[in-house]
């Protein structure tokens, strides 16, 4: 595990508005408005005193995550295994596993899923006293808290034992069970307007049908199968003992259910990211009731040993010095091999320029403090760019407007990031905090997301607002097919021609191009468009003094 410790650009953003909460402008990533951006609430929540022990989130959270997945390890060998030889084929079965390993680190909620889960299980199979369903229900709900759709694994337990307790104290149990989700939804809906996180809004008003996310999800399994075969082949073998066992076979549901809605939502862009928990209860199920067949235990051991020597990915042969080519065109991605060079935690501390070299980005942006920045990979530019830089975030995850428009079109889609177009006058809106949308649809839509996500949280009119709108009551809304008007730079650029470069030394040519684009656009008092091209000449890695200087004007 210290061997592929690792932080993602995913993690970033959770660390932003955890910095942002510190620094005193509340929970919320960009300080001007209030935009849940992280998906998981307690883990979050039980970051924020390790950042504040630590000061570096990224020591921070890396410390939570090898600790908690050193636990929940510890937790299943201990309890699930008759014998040091069981608890030894659960070792194996973990380390081989690249999902498992790469996101036991990572940054992400994936170590405390893991530790919910087998306290869960545990529970179940092991628990039989009067508090059994209580202590089920407490479990489940801190699992939410941590990951919403992770109750689609465990409901079926979860249903089973409240139908055969068959009592109505099992509904005063569920209830305060899930006491510590309930109050955050309730927090989250009066604070931030919405009862759940923006990227869930971001994922699902998408305009993108189910057949294409079948197919993105079909493409996750895929590269899952391509890159880490044991970690889908254990799952499917979870699976087939959890079925023939009954006393277990609401896990095997559980899985399969878990499967389907992965199918549904459109699998994911990190590869084996969604996949850990299920494979986590997997091996648990496995050795908990085939333990006893040593023959068979000793064989599935061998072949996952065999697997892994054969994987040229597996964990096995990883190196903390290790890089890969990539480009997948499916838009899946091995997440730690495209980080792994500048995050993880080795190298970093043999070589601690790398995080520098991370850093400079967003140093950049908080140098010059530009107003505005779009971006569509927000998380370590967002962190290191500080509280006084506004990310637009294209892929719409943290922006509460682009997250329920639909997507762009002409866009190559990964699964779970979604380009969005900006909407005309959308970055003279967020720059001068006033509503200067072009389209009148798009701004009367907009005008009340604003009073939800910037709105005094004392109005009344807010209040009511949060109510017509989450219920869907609202006579507002953006038009299904609606044409985005966009800011033109690519077909800006392509009418320029041929435009010297004097200037503009350092830049390349379609830098260079972008930044005098910039220049007209200011010229024809047109500064939303101007600094649509800036920001993408910046993004682009534009240097000269010229383009700085016009940066000074914008």
């Amino acid at each position: 595990m210290l061997n592929c410790a690792w932080v993602c650009d995913d993690a970033f953003i959770t660390f932003r508005s955890i910095d942002n909460f510190l620094g005193g402008f509340g929970l919320r990533w960009n300080v001007a408005e209030r935009v849940q951006t992280f998906t998981h609430p307690l883990w979050l929540l039980l970051l924020v005193p390790v950042v504040l022990v630590f000061g570096d989130p990224y020591f921070a959270v890396l410390v939570q995550s090898i600790t908690i997945s050193a636990a929940a390890a510890w937790f299943s060998m201990r309890f699930f295994s008759a014998d040091w030889q069981q608890a030894v084929v659960i070792a194996i079965l973990l380390c081989v596993s690249k999902a498992f390993v790469d996101f036991s680190t990572s940054g992400l909620e994936n170590p405390l899923i893991h530790a919910l889960f087998a306290c869960f299980i545990y529970g179940y199979m092991l628990c039989h006293g009067r508090n059994r369903t209580a202590y089920l229900c407490w479990i489940a709900g801190l699992s939410a808290l941590t990951r919403l759709d992770s109750l689609v694994l465990l409901s079926p337990a979860l249903l089973v034992t409240l139908i055969q307790e068959g009592r109505r104290s099992s509904v005063r149990k569920v209830l305060i069970g899930f006491v510590p989700l309930i109050t955050w939804i309730v927090f989250s809906t009066l604070y931030y307007g919405f009862p759940l996180p923006n990227t869930y809004y971001a994922k699902i008003t998408t305009g993108v049908s189910f057949g294409t996310r079948y197919d993105l999800a079909l493409d996750y399994f895929t590269h899952s199968g391509t890159i880490d075969p044991i970690t889908l082949l254990t799952i499917c073998v979870g699976v087939l003992v959890s079925l023939s066992k009954p006393d277990v076979r609401p896990f095997g549901i559980g899985i399969l259910l878990h499967v389907v809605y992965l199918l549904w939502a459109g699998g994911d862009f990190m590869s084996g990211r969604l996949l850990t928990g299920s494979y986590f209860a997997s091996v648990i199920l496995i050795v908990a009731r085939v333990g006893s067949r040593r023959r068979l235990l000793a064989g599935v051991a061998t072949a996952a040993i065999v697997l892994a020597v054969l994987t040229p990915r597996s964990p096995v042969w990883a190196r903390w010095d290790e890089t890969y080519e990539l480009g997948e065109p499916s838009g899946v991605v091995d997440e730690r091999a495209y980080y792994f060079n500048e995050t993880g935690l080795i190298k970093t501390l043999i070589d601690p320029g790398v995080r520098e070299r991370l850093k400079s980005e967003g140093l950049r942006l908080r140098e010059k403090q530009p107003v505005v920045a779009a971006r569509y990979a927000i998380g370590r530019v967002g962190y290191y760019a500080g509280p006084d830089v506004h990310i637009i975030d294209r892929n719409a995850l943290a922006d509460p407007l682009l997250a329920r428009m639909p997507t762009s079109s002409g866009v190559i889609l990964r699964p779970g990031h979604y380009t969005r177009s900006m909407p005309g006058g959308y970055v003279e809106t967020i720059w001068k905090d006033q509503n200067r949308l072009r389209s009148e649809s798009i701004s009367g839509y907009y005008e009340v997301i604003r009073r939800l996500t910037r709105g005094d949280l004392t109005d009344g009119g807010r209040l009511a607002d949060i109510i017509l709108f989450n219920l869907g009551l609202s006579d507002l809304s953006i038009p299904s097919g609606v044409r985005v008007e966009s800011y033109p730079v690519d077909e800006a650029i392509a009418a320029l021609g041929p435009i010297p470069e004097e200037g503009f030394s350092g830049d390349t040519t379609g830098t260079g191009k972008l930044a005098l684009l910039a220049e007209s656009f200011l010229d024809r008092q047109q500064p939303g468009y101007a600094a649509a091209a800036w920001g993408t000449a910046q993004h682009l890695g534009a240097q000269s003094a010229a383009f700085w200087r016009l940066g000074g004007r914008l």
